[in-house]
């Protein structure tokens, strides 16, 4: 039997009877309650008929709004909430840049000609493919991958965009775009020639489990560029996270962020000597809320084998700022090319400033972080006057303290934790470093802490120096003996401490605030949301990372 139609519906319903029923209609001598349900019951069955509740399709094209970084221009849907992308992160892919730069300069002294190849693991938008395709020289082929579908959309969309833009002024041919796991990508560029350049690891989180195959997809030689965003690991909050991700047992202290860099390098390291190569930390910096590494990656089973003397442990008091580091080996007292495990500090289990326990982490890297020669290149592309780059202003300065670090000095005092332990009021920076200076030491500051003293001294001259300022503006000692504080203002001094300021240079600064508000770690993106392909350029929302981060 054939459905009625609407029409004839609602005709048997004025006339009393609901044909559909095959009942009297409710809507004769009833309430007004009752006829409007009756009419919202028909307008449901008519629905159903005709298909009329259906809303009207509505467009699923997002708004789009592009973003220029560099020399680079990139679509972006409305919320970025299917591709990952941080305006905060245009340091790191300013100093990116800037290093790939440095790095051919290097290797064409070195008689290197021939285009340098690339693999960007974890490419999310592309753009930093897209930068070193179009800022950095002696590029060849750009291996673009991303395991997200929606990802390798929008590196597609925005090569499209920019061969748009810049007609045949780059080959983004150049460019090949993968969707493959990151590992699996590496793993075919394992062997000989198939081999790379340079690998760049910028994934959200920790690095970790990328390391081993982009190592082994490097060239002898080869650079290998590498952020992690997982501070709170590797700084010391989740410890035990630290030694299941890294191997390392981090230590809560102020020079946590050059803790982590060095964590992070004796990782790279101990896995690199499991495939016969060893490596040479070029620039390593803590950036915001993240640590950016380039290392060189060299052939050597002997470098492998000696890899270990560049590792060590720390011991740390628990009452104070001292510490002690500790190499993870020694030379055997006769044979200076064989060596033993290393002994236990000579402090013994004790402080010798203020008597508390120690806390010991590691393995940490303790050999040089940065190469002051790359650091010099680094800093001459920079300060060039035709570099272009947005942070160019503080990238100058946080290479300018890089450069003035004591670079085979590992670690760092706080002098604001040293006076707190004391209880007295913070001395000059420069007052102090002065004096330590004029005791015959060295003395520099660290590119994580403004308030660090990075020193050969030795603990009882640094410590020397902030009791003789005490004595000048004598504090009231705490009335617990045990604590800390009372222990070290009651040690005799050993060290004539001389506070004559001796000159420093100056130069730009270090330690420049953040440009804006939020400017930070942002959410993980959501995963397998494929975009909607952007119509002509009709009512695209226009900002520019680099007049943002400029102002």
């Amino acid at each position: 039997m054939r459905p009625s139609s609407p029409a004839a519906t609602l005709q048997s319903c004025s006339q009393g009877n609901c044909a559909a029923q095959s009942r009297p209609c409710s809507v004769a001598g009833t309430g007004w309650t009752s006829i409007l349900g009756t009419l919202l019951r028909l307008a449901r069955r008519v629905a159903r008929v005709t298909g009329a509740c259906r809303a009207p399709a509505m467009s699923t094209a997002p708004a789009w709004s592009t973003v220029t970084e560099g020399s680079a221009q990139i679509l972006l849907p409305a919320g970025q909430k299917d591709v990952f992308y941080n305006p905060a992160q245009v340091v790191n892919r300013d100093l990116s840049v800037a290093a790939l730069t440095a790095y051919n300069d290097l290797l064409t002294e070195q008689g290197r000609t021939t285009p340098l190849t690339v693999i960007e693991a974890l490419s999310a938008t592309g753009l930093r493919s897209l930068r070193y395709a179009k800022e950095c020289p002696n590029i060849g082929t750009i291996i673009a991958n991303d395991l997200d579908r929606g990802a390798v959309e929008s590196i597609e969309r925005n090569i499209a965009h920019n061969a748009q833009l810049d007609g045949n002024d780059c080959d983004y041919s150049r460019i090949k775009v993968r969707c493959s796991d990151a590992n699996a990508v590496m793993a075919e560029h394992h062997r000989g020639r198939d081999r790379v350049d340079i690998v760049d690891l910028d994934p959200y989180g920790s690095a970790n489990n990328f390391i081993e195959a982009a190592l082994k997809a490097l060239r002898s030689g080869g650079l290998l560029c590498v952020t992690c965003t997982d501070i709170a690991v590797l700084a010391g909050s989740k410890p035990m996270q630290c030694q299941a991700k890294y191997g390392a047992m981090p230590l809560r202290a102020r020079y946590c962020h050059e803790m982590a860099l060095r964590i992070v390098l004796s990782f790279v390291s101990q896995i690199a000597a499991r495939h016969g190569l060893v490596i040479e930390p070029l620039a390593s910096a803590h950036i915001d809320f993240y640590v950016r590494l380039f290392i060189r990656v060299r052939k050597s089973q002997q470098g492998a084998n000696d890899a270990i003397k560049k590792l060590g442990s720390v011991w740390q008091c628990s009452g104070c700022e001292s510490f002690q580091v500790v190499p993870a080996v020694q030379p055997k007292s006769r044979k200076a090319n064989e060596l033993t495990q290393a002994h236990a500090p000579d402090t013994g289990n004790r402080c010798k400033e203020c008597d508390s326990v120690f806390k010991m982490g590691g393995l940490w890297w303790m050999a040089p972080m940065n190469d002051v020669a790359f650091l010099a290149r680094l800093q001459a592309v920079v300060s060039s006057p035709t570099c272009t780059l947005a942070t160019r202003t503080r990238l100058q300065g946080m290479l300018d303290g890089l450069q003035g670090e004591l670079h085979d000095v590992p670690l760092f005092m706080c002098l604001a934790s040293m006076c707190h332990t004391v209880h007295c009021e913070q001395p000059p920076a420069q007052r102090v470093r002065s004096a330590l200076i004029n005791a015959g030491y060295r003395v520099s500051r660290s590119h994580t802490l403004p308030t660090a003293i990075k020193t050969d001294a030795p603990l009882h001259v640094v410590w020397d120096v902030i009791r003789h300022w005490v004595r000048e503006r004598p504090v009231k000692k705490a009335d617990n003996e045990n604590a800390p504080g009372y222990k070290i203002l009651s040690r005799d001094m050993r060290t004539e401490v001389d506070c004559t300021i001796v000159p420093e240079s100056a130069g730009v600064g270090k330690y420049p605030s953040n440009p804006t508000e939020n400017w930070g770690p942002m959410a993980r993106a959501k995963r397998g949301a494929p975009a909607v392909s952007p119509a002509k350029d009709d009512g695209l929302k226009k900002t520019r990372v680099d007049e943002e981060v400029a102002a």
